[in-house]
């Protein structure tokens, strides 16, 4: 089992930021933390006070936190690289959103938990006319990729699905280039604004919250990518281990129930743009649906 030390070396060593740490019952001693990995993207609101209602993961991890009393939680913040070179060192520690890939079910156990709409390729209205695009307005990604005057900026070490994962790996060399920003692709829709890239692909949630934050970035527009109009399937992951096994059993269960299922959907789905909103609710309350009928579409895998 790896001593309290050495779990705060390895964090230390990881250039983690941390956000809280919750002790159950503060009258027990602390027994090794339970490690909740938190995306970028709630780096800036977790830190300003005025906003807590606005922290993107705010529900969900209160609501875990609250009906897991045995653990002591603690919440940290780490780029996604971070994120998963952590997952694989700790005894305890589950990412609360995740998708899944080959390379991260080799250390990780996995929980489907929540639909999310795909990622939009974002780009200037200015320049929408330049795009290949079908007869539906989806943009041809793989001859995006081929046209030396698109330049994309992408988040190192992301999954972005796997077609599309797939997809980018084919892409010249020149096509692209990748970034480790603090925020969760926030910085490359700032990138996209000024012209120093010329697209971005992102969740045109992280969109309309930038949006809202700031005001700014009106002139950015969110388009479909052809053949992924599939929603994706969000994950929690747990450490590839015994405990990770039993922990994924425990968070299934918590979020079966109507709090559970109204926890997660205080997280992301109200953050969704009303277009695609409308789009995927169906979608989206049959999944939830399921879950409270206690049949989700998949469970934790061995």
């Amino acid at each position: 089992m790896m001593r309290t030390r050495n779990l705060a070396a390895l964090l230390a060593g990881a250039g983690l930021a941390l956000l809280v740490a919750v002790p159950s019952r503060a009258q027990q001693p602390l027994a090794e933390p339970m490690l909740w990995l938190l995306p970028e993207f709630d780096v800036d609101e977790a830190q300003q006070k005025a906003n807590a209602d606005k922290h993107l993961l705010r529900p969900l991890t209160d609501y875990l936190i609250q009906h897991w009393p045995e653990e002591h939680h603690e919440l940290l913040v780490a780029t996604v690289r971070r994120r998963w070179k952590l997952m694989a060192s700790a005894e305890k520690a589950c990412i609360l959103v995740a998708l899944r890939t080959p390379e991260r079910e080799a250390i990780a156990y996995f929980l489907d938990t929540n639909l999310y709409p795909p990622v939009q390729l974002i780009a200037p209205r200015s320049r929408i006319g330049e795009l290949p695009r079908n007869a539906q307005g989806e943009v041809d990604l793989a001859q995006l990729l081929r046209l030396p005057s698109w330049h994309g900026a992408l988040i190192e070490g992301r999954s972005y699905g796997p077609k599309l994962d797939a997809l980018l790996s084919q892409a010249p060399p020149s096509a692209l280039s990748y970034y480790t920003p603090r925020d969760f692709g926030e910085r490359l829709l700032q990138m996209v604004q000024i012209g120093r890239a010329d697209y971005t692909i992102e969740f045109d949630s992280t969109l309309s919250r930038k949006r809202e934050q700031s005001g700014t970035m009106q002139e950015l527009l969110a388009l479909p990518i052809q053949g992924i109009g599939e929603p994706l399937v969000a994950a929690i992951a747990c450490v590839r281990n015994d405990w990770g096994r039993q922990a994924l059993v425990k968070i299934d269960a918590l979020l079966r129930t109507p709090k559970g299922v109204a926890a997660l959907r205080q997280s992301f789905d109200r953050w969704m743009t009303p277009e695609t909103r409308a789009r995927y609710l169906d979608r989206l309350e049959a999944y939830h649906a399921q879950r409270l009928r206690g049949v989700a579409a998949s469970q934790a895998k061995p």
